[in-house]
């Protein structure tokens, strides 16, 4: 997950299980690339964060 249900982003990624009943009401939007320039943007973020 790499947005909350504002849209706003989280810095880090936060993996879930959707077929766990507390998460019935999420649902994927849209599967990113692995080469996406998106995810190494995250990744940035994420790392500046642990410093």
């Amino acid at each position: 997950m790499i947005a909350d249900a504002k849209k706003q982003l989280l810095f880090q990624e936060q993996r879930l299980d959707l077929s766990d009943a507390a998460h019935k009401h999420l649902a994927i939007a849209r599967v990113l690339a692995r080469d996406e320039p998106f995810i190494e943007l995250l990744a940035t973020f994420a790392a500046l964060e642990r410093l």
